[in-house]
């Protein structure tokens, strides 16, 4: 019979089996389809290698979110968010002798995102930037991208977050202000490049290290410096005039974490990455601060050893989180996977035919949160290595979260390397065999 067409009809048949809840270790496809006898069989007896590494920088320009605040983790240590912005010169302004100055306050409107604790009482600073904002070569910034900025702070707020929930409004200095308003009622800016000479950009930095992260909108007209002015004039006039945002491309978090005291302290390099039994038996994944968890499969090689009687039908990877590890801090609802090599260089991430990106499936167990997985579909990447009767064992996955939200999340996912448990990393490995 035609490979093809074999293996047409026994992935079928196997489908069938699936859906009509038979028996795979015993299933037959019959003599009306082959003249030989087939079964189906699986195999989860192969080993996962898993390991921690650190991906060197992850693009958080132009996402359109900023990340402020700063939280203690005690798996992943103190993660921290400085985000840097430039504004631009309000549409119109007009100033006289009649007007005063107020008040210069900045507004930022809450995202529904947040890591760490909300109850507790934190403070951010306003800097003014000492320089300005430069994009890499590659028109980019990082997690990793830092600018000077000055050594006091043009603004301060001390705040619960909790008790923010809309906007949060953070008065900047009376000095800042009445300075830019007097260069504002001096004519001095007609265009944005002549106003960012005056005002190179501004970055929030956290000030408490145990709070938490916040996230703010930073889409076209989101953030704003608002300045207050009243006319002395009879009816003594209250006017505002908003310098929003500019070039969202230029706006990125600098995202730091101090892992002292963890089990992830000695990873710096990203050449190098922590086999999970030097670090208890896990692993770990994190967005935005570069952690990414990678996976090997050391004797898939045996696949090619002996007779080739036997089809592959379908490969599924089982991670499982540590458990109650997410009780703080919620999985991630979608992960995906990520191409590597023996240089833990981030090679493509794994998509369909249209280049969609191929999220697992989560599945929660909210009763003894001992059978929480997650579900990873890899049976193209396991006959792709295949097809050239060669296992490179050095080819790797990495577990992350897309390409999209690698610089916008803080999401973390701790995952149990434990072996002969019930919370070991699985491959299953469903195959047809045939005479």
């Amino acid at each position: 019979m035609n490979r093809l067409l074999f293996f047409i009809l026994v992935g079928t048949a196997f489908l069938v089996a699936c859906d009509q809840g038979y028996d795979l270790k015993t299933f037959s496809i019959g003599d009306e389809f082959i003249q030989s006898e087939t079964s189906i069989a699986i195999v989860d007896t192969y080993t996962v290698r898993m390991s921690t590494m650190l991906i060197d920088s992850i693009t958080t320009s132009g996402k359109e979110v900023i990340l402020a605040g700063s939280y203690k983790d005690d798996e992943f240590g103190v993660i921290s968010s400085k985000s840097y912005f430039r504004v631009g010169l309000p549409s119109f302004i007009s100033l006289t002798d009649q007007d005063r100055f107020d008040s210069l306050v900045l507004v930022l409107k809450r995202k529904n995102l947040v890591y760490g604790d909300t109850l507790k009482q934190q403070t951010l600073n306003v800097y003014r930037l000492a320089e300005g904002i430069r994009l890499n070569d590659d028109d980019k910034l990082y997690n990793t991208s830092s600018f000077r900025y000055d050594e006091s702070p043009v603004g301060s707020k001390t705040f619960t977050p909790i008790m923010e929930k809309d906007f949060v409004k953070i008065k900047l200095s009376y000095s800042f202000g009445l300075g830019l308003f007097e260069e504002m009622a001096a004519n001095e800016f007609v265009l944005n490049e002549e106003f960012l000479d005056y005002l190179k950009g501004l970055v929030i930095v956290p000030e408490t290290e145990d709070g938490a992260v916040l996230a703010f909108a930073a889409g076209k007209g989101e953030v704003s410096l608002v300045l207050h002015t009243h006319k002395v004039d009879d009816e003594n006039t209250d006017i505002s005039f908003k310098f929003q945002m500019i070039n969202p491309q230029y706006q990125f978090n600098q995202i730091s974490a101090d892992r002292t005291g963890t089990q992830l302290q000695n990873l710096n390099d990203k050449f190098i990455d922590l086999p999970s039994g030097a670090t208890g038996n896990r692993s770990f994944m994190q967005a935005g601060t570069g952690l990414m968890t990678r996976l090997e499969f050391p004797s898939l090689g045996t696949l090619l050893e002996g007779t080739q009687n036997y089809l592959l039908v379908k490969a599924e990877l089982i991670l499982k989180p540590v458990p109650f590890s997410y009780k703080k801090f919620p999985l991630p609802s979608s992960l995906v996977l990520y191409e590597s090599n023996k240089y833990n260089q981030v090679v493509k991430e794994r998509t369909d035919s249209k280049n969609n990106a191929l999220p697992a499936k989560l599945y929660i167990d909210k009763v003894y949160n001992e059978d929480t997985y997650y579900m990873f579909n890899i049976t193209d990447f396991i006959t792709e290595e295949l097809s050239d009767a060669f296992f490179d064992v050095d080819h790797a996955l990495l577990v992350g979260v897309t390409n999209n939200s690698m610089g916008v999340l803080l999401d973390r996912v701790i995952f149990d390397g434990r072996a002969n448990t019930r919370f070991k990393p699985q491959l299953k490995l469903y195959y047809v065999y045939y005479n």
